[in-house]
């Protein structure tokens, strides 16, 4: 089977238009202002009060929004009100050209952009047109006649890379390969991150049995598009050419998932075009895009599902989780807060606040959020844990310690939170308690490695139950040879008068962390045989 003539054929047949196609004609308007109960339709009821071009551009920017927002329906309505007060509206035609395209109505779309073409210009809404009017033709296959609006589209808007990308597609398709080369070259030195303009170059450079060079060029496409099938399928084929199994075998893999998800994601669009206004499809939609991190489809998502609802407490709330996870903050932080506006009972946003604060080291901020956190859910481990954290941080100890112990009340069984209750215990003096603290982990976790090298380290330096000592390191080195568990056993068996197993075990922990300057003086205070400062 022919794998690059299969789909890369078929990529060039059905095309998508990409997002920029929609947002041409923002440059000659101003933005929308519209809140989402006002987007679907407007009175015009007051027309007496305004002027018709008002009315006109009210129209427009409603057109947008709903387009924006997949209700693509109202759009159409929008628009066709602006083309009845001005039946010479170019960008009004553009728009409905691209409204249908996103509806898949072909033959529509080609109507409405061809009457763009036949009103006075708009901004650069001709070269928007014959740009779009060449990748419908293409796409059914009328490539000579494509060819024609492409090369127009070049000609009206020669800053444009998509405009060249699109002519060297058609010029492929015709197998002018040459020609498809310069044009593809063209549009990568307007935009070099255009992954279609390296995708038609791979599949020019494959077609002529240039297998490295058509790798070279399908890879920068899949690097800068990872979720479109084609590439993968595409690269897959030139692993196989060039006998690279392996990578074949992964690429086709590649392509399987990632047809899995655009498949998935057709299906929801198509659902959620029969419902537009349905926050939890698009919600469901971000989710498909997030279960492959595609983290910006899913911001989109999530954005138009508060958009259409502002009252979408889920949306804001995992608007919020994204943003925190790409290290927005201050987005975070606006999405919580919204979350808390419209429903104060849930103990999450205030957690989730906690934490944002605290990684900006507002500990003020931090604490509050976190305290009322725990009002609402005093079961909530990670509010005490955070509590107890930021305390460290403010050097009130005594603190931290409260929140822990009030944490291991809740959670007996948190070994964690155990091992770092004993450690706060050993920085205040309380060693009896650490002791208890570090059992009680040994208890719950068997295998914590942390709890026996803590346990063993304190019971030498109080210089008691040395032999308990030696063999709780031991076990600590079993579980994690690390340079600080073999230094522990070292002071267990110097404080035990155990000296060659003491310079044994120091140079183990050289060996791991040959720099570590306290481990080198160790070695040599146990070597000299002096019996204070070991551990100092």
């Amino acid at each position: 089977m022919d794998l690059t003539k299969s789909n890369s054929e078929k990529n060039f047949k059905v095309r998508l238009f990409n997002f920029w196609l929609m947002c041409f004609l923002f440059l000659f308007y101003p933005k929308a202002g519209f809140s989402a109960s006002t987007a679907v339709s407007v009175s015009i009821s007051f027309i007496g009060q305004k002027t018709v071009k008002q009315t006109e551009d009210t129209h427009f920017q409603l057109g947008m929004y709903n387009m924006k927002m997949g209700l693509y329906d109202h759009a159409i309505a929008e628009f066709q009100e602006v083309l009845k007060l001005n039946p010479a509206h170019g960008a009004a035609h553009c728009q409905m050209g691209a409204v249908y395209r996103l509806k898949n109505m072909l033959n529509e779309s080609a109507d409405a952009y061809q009457h763009a073409l036949t009103v006075p210009i708009t901004g650069n809404s001709y070269g928007v047109a014959n740009l779009c009017l060449g990748m419908i033709y293409s796409s059914q296959g009328k490539f000579q006649v494509a060819e024609q609006y492409a090369e127009k589209a070049v000609e009206l808007m020669p800053e444009v890379a998509n405009s060249y990308c699109e002519l060297g597609n058609v010029y492929t398709r015709r197998g002018k390969f040459d020609l498809a080369i310069a044009q593809y070259q063209k549009a990568l030195q307007l935009d070099q991150d255009l992954a279609e303009a390296y995708h038609g170059l791979g599949y020019i450079r494959l077609k002529r049995k240039q297998a490295e060079k058509a790798l070279e060029a399908y890879l920068e496409a899949v690097t800068r598009e990872p979720y479109n099938q084609a590439f993968h399928y595409n690269l897959a084929t030139v692993y196989r050419r060039l006998n690279r199994m392996k990578e074949a075998r992964g690429q086709m893999r590649y392509f399987q998932e990632t047809k899995a998800y655009q498949d998935t994601i057709q299906r929801q669009r198509k659902e959620s075009q029969k419902d537009p206004k349905n926050v939890l499809l698009h919600a469901q939609l971000a989710e498909t895009h997030l279960s492959v991190s595609n983290i910006d489809e899913a911001i989109k998502a999530y954005q138009t599902a508060i958009t259409l609802q502002p009252s979408f407490v889920i949306g804001h709330s995992n608007l919020g989780t994204i943003y925190t996870q790409q290290g927005e903050f201050e987005k975070a932080i606006d999405a919580f807060q919204k979350v808390i506006q419209l429903d104060k009972s849930p103990a999450e946003p205030y957690l989730k606040l906690g934490w944002i604060y605290a990684r900006q080291q507002k500990y003020d901020l931090a604490e509050s959020y976190l305290l009322q956190a725990s009002q609402r859910n005093p079961k909530l481990m990670l509010a005490r844990q955070g509590l107890g954290e930021i305390y460290i941080q403010q050097g009130n100890l005594e603190g931290a310690i409260d929140s822990y112990v009030k944490l291991v009340e809740v959670h007996p069984t948190e070994s964690h939170a155990w091992l770092r209750l004993g450690v706060l215990r050993i920085s205040v003096n309380q060693p009896s308690k650490a002791i208890e603290s570090f059992k009680k982990v040994i208890e719950i976790d068997s295998e914590s490695a942390d709890a026996y090298n803590n346990l063993a380290w304190l019971y030498a330096d109080l210089q008691i139950n040395l032999d308990q000592a030696v063999g709780l390191a031991k076990k600590a080195v079993e579980l994690a040879p690390t340079s600080s568990n073999f230094d522990t056993l070292a002071y267990v068996y110097y404080q035990h008068k155990e000296y060659p197993q003491a310079e044994e075990a120091i140079k183990r922990a050289i060996k791991i962390s040959p720099d570590n300057q306290k481990y080198n003086e160790m070695l040599k205070k146990i070597q000299s045989g002096q019996p204070k400062g070991i551990n100092e």
